[in-house]
């Protein structure tokens, strides 16, 4: 890649990622939840109850950091820490009924700010953008894991659905 091109993807990224910060933000202010709760709340919804290791491993942060996010969570009303029943000595991390009806506003206003993103897009160009996102998301999770590592030409690279980082 010559250096104008790597220049102007960065430019692009940097662009996306401002985008979505704002999007987060406007989400955010809509349902009224920091913006960690917000993860945390939707990581609850699709997962269920988990241990607090598995929050602080989602949110890429150390369990105090963790901890405190979840707590402010927990003293809004929107978690509960249960007691792990295949281990005692653990806790759980599970969203209350409070939380689930915030986890349907936090959806409900995703929903809304997606169609309105999207709504002179194709159904062809949003599936586009999904694979391509999809890649994206891939090959830099691959330069995070590797930097070192060569990427393989534009011919040879793998499908697109082998690049998604879990």
């Amino acid at each position: 890649m010559d250096d104008r091109t790597r220049a102007e993807l960065l430019e692009a990224m940097r662009g996306l990622v401002r985008a979505q910060r704002d999007l987060g933000t406007a989400v955010r202010q809509g349902v009224d939840v920091p913006h960690a709760g917000v993860t945390i709340v939707r990581m609850l919804a699709r997962q269920g109850a988990v241990p607090l290791a598995e929050v602080a491993t989602a949110l890429g942060v150390d369990l105090s950091v963790a901890s405190r996010q979840v707590a402010a969570l927990v003293d809004d009303g929107l978690a509960e820490r249960t007691v792990d029943p295949e281990d005692r000595r653990a806790r759980l991390v599970a969203l209350t009924p409070a939380g689930e009806r915030v986890h349907a506003r936090i959806e409900g206003e995703l929903r809304r700010r997606t169609d309105v993103a999207f709504a002179d897009w194709s159904a062809r160009d949003v599936a586009d953008l999904v694979r391509t996102v999809e890649r994206l998301a891939g090959a830099l999770a691959t330069a995070a894991a590797h930097p070192d590592e060569e990427r393989p030409a534009a011919g040879d690279a793998p499908p697109a659905d082998a690049l998604v980082a879990v």
